[in-house]
């Protein structure tokens, strides 16, 4: 790594060099230390990915003033297209932008013919994180949601086809908790039907399907590099896509309208029909400021080339549990463990689990009981988006019956997987769950009384 690469030229250069030279050691001692501390749990929800050579890269961003989208915001870009497998992505500063993003090219003037507009129907599922949603109440679609299989926890292909209308646009089925979505199944019903699809992969970087990356198969990928997420830029997001038209709109749409950041090729063509508009300030559809920073960019670059370590490391770990999980007496009279579908990679952003009927506790019962013991808990994100305040207010509609999705509201949670854990902290993971069982079957004798 040459840290003062993108920085200025000469002594300058010497200069940043020395002190980030100074600085590795202080750095490293500080983030060993970070991630060894045991702070309120034990096992936390996420850990830190960053690495030194992440720290020092974007404090030579910083140092170097090179703050806004330049070099290495094309770079990762480039990165994550190869990782992938597509030809596009577009960096962007949150998860929660490109989900947005997406269906603002969709329903722009710019397009060859308009594609979603305010009416049109989405199919999509329940359970997932909101945000998976908000752009499509938001631009004036109407949400169509469908239930889930309770053993990926994703939308179920075999009651799709039953819920598109005349007016079904597009498909959003959501990889979650990083086991993918049946990719091969959604595409041959959007094909047939003539629907669009945009992966949500937020909580999936590199999940596959038969040696296939999720972000590829879709029309559009969707991606977030959130802390908690596989690989960290703060904040941060991607849309990915092989469609060149796409990618135009969307870079566009990214950076207020203007044209500044398509490619030469594609800029020139613009501004010859604009002769008398200072090309810099040409802007020709509405947009946003949905930019990142070098600095985002910097702290992702050199995970990009780790990220199947973090991976493997995660499935590895998941794959202990599982085993050691299952081999509970009785647990899985209670508790509904995770599974990974044949030829599927799951890449496990947590480790989910779905108390059964017949369990005498509830999802906070469960949660208070392995957060007690220092094992950090959350909701299966927002549960069942239908039992949501928020979607009181706004048109949806819903086919069939959702019983999977409200059974993860009621009974789902997850709880941290880290590609670093332990064997002892494995280990006492399965300590507490042996404790639970012996709980929830003690709690069933009594009321059995």
């Amino acid at each position: 790594m040459s840290p003062a690469s993108h920085g200025n030229n000469g002594d300058n250069n010497a200069d940043l060099n020395k002190i980030l030279e100074t600085l590795t050691p202080i750095i490293k001692d500080y983030l060993d230390k970070v991630i060894s501390m045991k702070g309120k749990y034990r096992i936390p929800l996420a850990i830190p990915t960053f690495q030194v050579e992440d720290i020092l890269n974007a404090l030579e961003s910083l140092f170097s003033l090179q703050l806004t989208m330049r070099g290495k915001v094309r770079l990762f870009e480039e990165k994550w297209s190869h990782y992938i497998g597509v030809k596009h992505s577009i960096f962007v500063n949150s998860g929660t932008s490109a989900n947005y993003l997406a269906f603002y090219i969709l329903r722009s003037k710019l397009l060859s013919h308009e594609r979603i507009k305010p009416g049109d129907e989405v199919i999509t599922t329940p359970v997932t994180f909101p945000t998976s949603v908000y752009p499509i109440i938001n631009m004036g679609a109407i949400p169509v949601f469908v239930d889930i299989e309770l053993e990926t926890l994703n939308i179920n292909p075999a009651l799709i086809e039953d819920a598109i209308s005349e007016k079904t646009k597009a498909i959003v089925p959501v990889h979650f908790m990083g086991h993918p979505a049946d990719m091969e199944s959604i595409m041959e019903i959007a094909e047939r039907h003539n629907l669009l699809v945009i992966e949500d992969v937020s909580e999936a970087h590199g999940s596959m399907i038969g040696g296939r990356k999720t972000g590829s198969f879709g029309d559009m990928g969707i991606f977030s590099f959130f802390f908690s997420h596989h690989i960290s830029t703060i904040e941060g997001g991607a849309l990915t896509t092989n469609n060149d038209e796409y990618n135009d709109i969307g870079r566009i749409i990214r950076s207020y309208g203007w044209i500044r950041t398509l490619d030469e090729n594609r800029r020139r063509e613009i501004e010859a029909k604009y002769p008398y508009i200072d090309p810099r300030h040409l802007y020709v559809e509405m947009g946003f400021n949905f930019k990142p920073t070098e600095i985002n960019a910097a702290l992702g670059l050199y995970q990009i080339d780790r990220i199947e370590d973090i991976v493997e490391g995660k499935r590895a770990n998941a794959n202990y549990l599982r085993r050691k999980l299952s081999n509970i007496p009785y647990l899985e009279d209670y508790i509904l463990l995770p599974k990974e579908k044949k030829g599927y990679r799951h890449v496990w952003l947590g480790f989910p689990i779905v108390l059964r009927d017949e369990s005498p506790f509830n999802k906070l019962d469960a949660m208070n009981f392995l957060e007690e013991r220092g094992i950090e808990t959350r909701q299966l994100e927002a549960g069942n988006v239908l039992q949501q305040p928020f979607m009181e207010k706004y048109k949806y509609r819903v086919h069939g019956s959702t019983d999977n999705s409200v059974r993860v509201m009621n009974k789902g949670l997850f709880f941290g997987v880290h590609h670093v854990m332990s064997k002892e902290d494995l280990d006492y993971i399965v300590q507490v769950f042996e404790e639970l069982v012996a709980t929830l079957r003690k709690k069933e004798n009594q009321s059995n009384k």
